[in-house]
């Protein structure tokens, strides 16, 4: 599929039904019915006034203008500490950066002003890419959705693409990084712009050819490296860079969900128990975008300290702690942990691990459930600490 076309398909559901349930043909045409052409014309006549409510909304907005002297554009999905992983990927200085809150329109508006002109016939040619979509052949369960998910896209790519064809203009050397908006991440590419998308958390699977051509894709496991590579995929596929830590302290960090109802704390407890009898400190870290509210009472029950928020990212934690064991349910910190040489364990069971994430959680953690007795051994034996560490590594069970 041409890249022009891929902005059409992005939304959740849409790629959902498509990695579940089959493929569409893009060579076969069906006739549009009134009724659904009544819909089309409905939301593109809203998705025009949508588009002309963006360019006077950029007259009320402060905007920098100095993009011609930046490197960097970033497009921040809010997900965390993904700003941290421009920095992991490339090496480039804060003063060099533009950070934009990729969903927020007032964001992008107040890097540069887009031209009326520019806007109008950005918009044209998007319906007609739209519609061009629209008559091609389409399953039964895809064709609603893009009918109507879809159909929301115009407005906001009409003016994502405008804005990246300004800055074009402007810088045309500047590199945009993704942390996750695959719709702004299409209109950079469709702008001509370099392009590279910086996961903040474990790939899920892909519909291959609906993937956005980035210049780079950064993933955190050569597990997803292997599928994207053999995805046939034309982006480079690279594996963000980890110290390796060789010296342990007798730390057990344990990274929290983001409710507590997700998280049982009667297994919670037996763990704390167990680490602290073989003499571990073992301190919880907050999820970043935690709305729960148990915690800290759990906490105070358990006699365990909590990471202050600006503790930093899982990484750059491990790293600064040197812990033994990094302890969540079903997070990127357990694979950020396996690569720099620490032992992951998950408080899921391994059927609750076979989820929709590309990475083997289930192969590359120990189960609290099902593992105990290796993790036994790994407190009781440092050389068998490091065989447990090379055995996650390579184990295909």
């Amino acid at each position: 599929m041409h890249s022009d076309k891929k902005w059409v398909f992005c939304d959740n559901y849409i790629q959902r039904s498509l990695v579940e349930f089959g493929k569409y043909s893009a060579n076969v045409r069906y006739r549009i019915s009134f009724a659904v052409f009544s819909k089309l014309l409905f939301f593109l006549t809203y998705s025009f006034f949508k588009v002309l409510y963006y360019y006077f909304s950029q007259f009320f907005i402060i905007y920098t203008g100095d993009i011609k002297d930046k490197k960097v554009i970033f497009l921040k999905s809010g997900n965390g500490y993904d700003y941290d992983n421009l920095y992991k990927a490339f090496d480039h200085v804060e003063s060099e950066v533009v950070c934009i809150n990729s969903f927020t329109m007032k964001s992008y508006m107040s890097v540069t002003r887009v031209g009326f002109y520019t806007l109008i016939g950005t918009f044209l040619h998007s319906v007609i890419t739209y519609l061009s979509v629209v008559r091609e052949y389409l399953p039964k369960h895809v064709e609603y959705l893009v009918i109507v998910n879809g159909l929301r896209n115009i407005s906001q790519y009409t003016f994502l693409l405008s804005f990246f064809k300004t800055v074009y203009s402007l810088n045309n050397d500047i590199h945009v990084c993704s942390g996750g908006a695959m719709l702004a991440s299409n209109a950079s590419i469709s702008a001509r712009l370099k392009t590279s998308y910086l996961l903040h958390g474990n790939i899920g699977y892909k519909y291959p050819i609906l993937f956005p051509d980035f210049y780079k894709v950064y993933v955190y496991s050569y597990d997803e490296k292997l599928y994207l590579d053999n995805s046939g995929i034309s982006s480079d596929v690279l594996v963000y860079p980890y110290e390796n830590i060789s010296t342990h302290n007798k730390l057990v960090v344990v990274f929290m969900r983001i409710d507590d109802e997700k998280m049982n704390f009667h297994e919670l407890r037996n763990l704390v128990v167990f680490f602290k009898f073989n003499n571990y400190l073992v301190k919880f870290k907050l999820h970043p975008q935690y709305n729960g509210e148990n915690i800290y009472d759990w906490a105070n029950t358990l006699n365990v300290e909590v990471f202050n928020e600006d503790a930093g990212s899982a990484s750059s934690l491990i790293s600064s702690t040197l812990p033994s064991f990094v302890v969540a349910w079903q997070s990127t910190s357990l694979c950020e942990s396996l690569n720099m040489g620490v032992i992951p364990i998950s408080l899921s069971k391994k059927s609750e691990m076979l989820s929709k994430s590309v990475y083997p959680l289930n192969k590359r953690t120990l189960s609290w459930y099902e593992e105990k007795e290796i993790i036994n051994d790994a407190v009781a034996s440092t050389a068998f600490y490091n065989e447990v560490v090379n055995l996650l590594k390579r184990r295909h069970v």
